[in-house]
């Protein structure tokens, strides 16, 4: 898909309406119509099991960063305040079995099974929602250290920067580990 020796990049901007983004990048095309889960006082409605503003999260029309990371990087519905797993994994709980059959594979995974080298660039923490849906599985973002995970899910499952650390794919990013564990 790409020539020899060249790269691409996946850039995100959270916040920020699509066709926003579109029309700053190419002026010269056509206004895109905003989406209609954009309109003003969306957030107040109740959403229905077949409303098409439901586009990232489940259960929720008002998404927080970590479903809708996990959603656009793994191309599956997350819940809320969960990361790189499906919609059958518990929240804030966690289960050994329910989670390895709920993990999702990611776009950084995918890239480094084709044999590409990936990064992660934020402005944030990389522990934090966004960058973490690229590699983290997590049953609740606030796991991002040890001290957070509740001492009965300790055993089950690593924090998020252990897992940058310590799991694939992350611990093949430049400075992912290097940066986050003392050289000896």
């Amino acid at each position: 898909m790409f020539p020899e020796n060249r790269g691409s990049s996946f850039l995100t901007k959270a916040g920020t309406d699509l066709s926003i983004i579109l029309q700053s990048h190419f002026p010269e095309s056509p206004a895109l119509p905003s989406h209609p889960c954009t309109k003003p006082n969306m957030a107040a409605s109740v959403p229905q099991p077949s409303d098409p503003c439901q586009l990232c999260e489940l259960l929720l029309q008002v998404p927080d960063s970590a479903g809708t990371a996990t959603a656009m990087f793994t191309g599956v519905k997350s819940k809320y305040f969960m990361l790189g797993f499906d919609s059958n994994a518990k929240f804030n709980e966690c289960d050994v079995e329910r989670n390895a059959n709920s993990q999702l594979s990611s776009i950084m995974t995918w890239a480094q099974m084709a044999g590409k080298h990936t990064g992660i660039v934020t402005t944030t923490r990389v522990t934090h929602a966004t960058p973490a849906a690229l590699y983290a599985h997590s049953n609740n973002r606030d796991w991002e250290c040890d001290s957070e995970i509740p001492p009965a899910f300790k055993d089950c499952i690593k924090d998020i920067a252990r897992q940058l650390v310590e799991e694939e794919p992350a611990k093949y990013v430049p400075c992912g580990r290097d940066c986050l564990v003392e050289q000896a």
